[in-house]
């Protein structure tokens, strides 16, 4: 019986261990994992015909939590945008969904934007920001595949979350394009990584029981072509979220949930598994 248990244990985290490996064999090698990633023999992701959802699907995600006021900064987005950027700079959040990470940056004495193409969406943004008793500095209703309605140089920093991934490669250049009319000194975006065994696992798994309710999403190994194309220079890669990437399989695999969150959290930091797994590819660009 003894010996079955520990089967049971082993072989799953075997599994496990061995596909972390052969996923992150010969994809990059990373000059210095905290700032900048160079790739070896990437290929960009595949095209994929079908469309972004429309603001209605949107809706059916983001609308049906309620809101809690924010008090205090936590989010490991909202540090790593306060690293790059300062006390007192307008941050304009393009696709800003529930609005915490960018109420997080109001708390951190940002003046603080947001944007959406839902207006629902947008309302509840502003919203969380009243209970929360955070400054809005401008909230702005419109479609990122359009002009925006600001004027150039109008924030210090554009950044996204979770946004760019749901266009190709031709259909993102035009959008960040827009963010660098805009922004005075820098533009910032947080993708899906390519290289997330944890994100790609979960993503094929909901996909193939039709359960993927965000629509077009194409992971990427890198955004510094599309910035350097959008006119930006003294581009910056890094990853984040590594410790966070085991949570996207607790709605897939809640059987086996805990046993790999617990494997995963038993690794060291240095771990050669742990290693350039993190959920989210963070790319910064500035403008001179």
């Amino acid at each position: 019986m003894r010996d079955n248990v520990i089967d049971f244990v082993d072989k799953p985290l075997q599994m496990m261990q061995t596909l972390l490996h052969k996923a992150r064999k010969g994809l990059f090698h990373l000059k210095d994992s905290s700032s900048s990633i160079e790739l070896v023999n990437y290929q960009p992701a595949p095209s994929d015909n079908s469309k972004p959802n429309d603001a209605n699907n949107w809706e059916q995600v983001y609308l049906a939590k309620s809101l809690v006021p924010v008090k205090n900064v936590e989010d490991e987005l909202a540090l790593r945008l306060l690293e790059l950027t300062s006390e007192g700079d307008i941050l304009l959040e393009a696709g800003c969904g529930f609005g915490k990470v960018s109420a997080q940056l109001g708390l951190a004495n940002r003046k603080v934007a947001i944007s959406d193409f839902s207006e629902n969406i947008l309302k509840q943004a502003e919203e969380l920001f009243r209970i929360s008793k955070i400054q809005l500095h401008g909230s702005y209703l419109f479609d990122m595949t359009k002009t925006f309605p600001l004027q150039d140089g109008a924030v210090d920093t554009v950044w996204s979350s979770g946004v760019l991934e749901h266009w190709t490669g031709v259909e993102q250049l035009p959008i960040v394009k827009e963010m660098v009319r805009i922004s005075h000194r820098s533009v910032i975006s947080f993708v899906p990584y390519q290289g997330c065994l944890f994100y790609r696992m979960g993503k094929y798994l909901l996909e193939k029981e039709n359960k993927w309710i965000y629509g077009r999403e194409i992971p990427m190994s890198s955004q510094r072509k599309l910035f350097e194309e959008a006119g930006l220079k003294n581009i910056q890669e890094s990853l984040v979220l590594q410790s966070w990437a085991p949570n996207l399989l607790h709605d897939i695999l809640p059987e086996q949930y805990c046993l790999i969150r617990d494997w995963w959290n038993s690794l060291p930091e240095n771990d050669i598994v742990k290693q350039n797994q993190g959920y989210l590819l963070a790319t910064i660009g500035y403008k001179s």
